[in-house]
């Protein structure tokens, strides 16, 4: 009987997920299996992305990422080099940035290749943006 409310469960979940136009947590992609992703802003509170910007990220096999930011950032338009971590259940990362503070972040796909993803800074900043894979 508990194994049995533990798949009814798991279903309602699934199921939730799902209408919400999410995709299972069991079915994302891990992010270094693609080349990148381009991001479009959404929503940004003190983040150097202003909303409407549009950047990439390359997600290397070694864990590390290259960001090549929109011509509209604040802070230069340099490519930056770095290492994350992903957890592909959760759909959380983390960004290790060399010369900023770290990001952390959530990835929820819409799809095998699109979705959403809320990031936020260790000081409250945050930014929404949508993503689209970059065909490799």
């Amino acid at each position: 009987m508990q194994l049995k409310m533990q798949i009814v469960n798991l279903q309602a979940r699934a199921f939730e997920q799902l209408a919400a136009g999410a995709v299972v947590p069991e079915t994302q992609p891990a992010i270094n299996d693609v080349a990148g992703f381009e991001f479009t802003v959404t929503d940004s509170f003190n983040f150097s992305e202003p909303v409407g910007a549009m950047y990439s990220i390359n997600f290397h096999i070694d864990h590390s990422y290259t960001f090549h930011p929109s011509p509209q950032n604040r802070e230069g338009q340099n490519d930056e080099n770095g290492t994350f971590t992903y957890d592909t259940p959760s759909g959380h990362i983390h960004f290790t940035r060399p010369d900023h503070q770290d990001i952390d972040g959530t990835f929820a796909f819409k799809s095998e290749t699109s979705g959403n993803v809320n990031l936020a800074g260790p000081e409250g900043e945050t930014e929404k943006a949508t993503f689209v894979e970059i065909p490799n």
